[in-house]
């Protein structure tokens, strides 16, 4: 009976180069395993199903005990067990891998003293936000107001209505110094270990007293720097905004806040949980710009998409230890 059952190789595996060793992750479950060169071939013939006579066959040192253990470890799937078949085409491994990690909390401090909480701002042409103090409006009617709006007004928005927007959603409010962990920076929005690994690049399309072009949000001082003028890259990044936004009625958003996220300052304690924490915050930041932009009259919009690695490099970020990961339109709302 054993002999005639055909195995698969589970759809969430994953192969990492280890120094000389090769490590078969199974993702569905975290664990990670050093394997021969042999056995990946056979991982190779079983992404399509196969008995163990057909595999003796075609030349395979394989017996029914040997992939009866793979199939206990996740690494293959009897096909007479549908035990999470119909995930396959939801899940990608390396997704999967990382979700596994968060819920896990697979979390390490790194060795050697933290990374810097704060990287200097660019050079350039600065300019302080104006800001104001009162948004305004309850927490209650923000919330059961806030909607993604994605059609704009011509004109610009104004200086302030921007600064407000950064201000109250994304400044450094406190700050504090700890012998271990390093500087803390504590913000509006939740920050894991208040790391404050997210930082925020304004693109600039039309506000008033603003240069158009991609400008850097100074948490620290409410300031805006500007990184680089216009250019082509500037149209793209638009385009793809209104791409990912299933349209824009044919008008630009007046702002696009590029989310970046410096990777070391986050790492350094949690390890491979890092990323999904990183999410995690990008959520909370999300809602804050969410909730502040509704109070203001405001038209925002968090973007599926809108950044690719080419314009990260624009904005002059690097794609390894400070990747561009999300994108939010901001508007004058039609």
């Amino acid at each position: 009976m054993t002999a005639s059952v055909r195995y698969q190789r589970s759809p969430w595996l994953a192969l990492e180069w280890c120094e000389r060793a090769t490590v078969l992750v199974a993702c569905a479950t975290g664990a990670r395993y050093e394997v021969e060169p042999s056995l990946v071939g056979l991982l190779a013939r079983l992404g399509s199903p196969a008995c163990v006579g057909e595999l003796q066959d075609e030349g395979f040192a394989v017996s029914g005990p040997v992939l009866a253990r793979l199939a206990e470890h996740g690494v293959v799937h009897a096909l007479s067990d549908e035990a999470g078949a119909a995930m396959v085409d939801w899940w990608h491994p390396f997704d999967l891998d990382v979700q596994r990690h968060g819920a896990l909390g697979s979390g390490f401090r790194q060795p050697g003293p933290p990374p810097p909480a704060f990287d200097p701002p660019p050079p350039g042409r600065s300019i302080k936000l104006p800001v104001r103090d009162d948004l305004g409006i309850e927490l209650s009617d923000a919330l059961r107001s806030r909607r993604s709006v994605r059609e704009y007004s011509p004109g610009p928005l104004e200086l302030e209505q921007l600064g407000s927007l950064l201000h109250h959603a994304a400044r450094v409010e406190t700050r504090q110094h700890d012998d271990e962990l390093g500087e803390l920076a504590f913000r509006p929005f939740a920050s894991a270990g208040a790391r404050s690994e997210l930082e925020l690049y304004v693109l600039v399309n039309d506000v008033r007293g603003l240069r158009p072009g991609p400008h850097y949000y100074d948490a620290r001082e409410d300031r805006l720097v500007q990184v680089r003028g216009v250019d082509v890259p500037q149209a793209e990044l638009n385009a793809s905004v209104a791409t990912a936004m299933g349209g824009t009625g044919g008008r630009d958003p007046q702002v696009a806040l590029i989310v970046a996220a410096a990777v070391p300052r986050i790492f350094w304690k949690y390890g491979r949980l890092g990323l999904s924490l990183i999410y995690q915050d990008l959520g909370c930041l999300y809602q804050a710009l969410y909730l502040v932009a509704t109070a203001l009259g405001l038209a925002p919009c968090a973007i599926g998409g809108g950044c690719s690695v080419e314009h990260a490099r624009w904005l002059g970020l690097d794609p390894f230890l400070k990747p561009a990961l999300g994108c939010f339109a901001v508007g004058r709302p039609a």
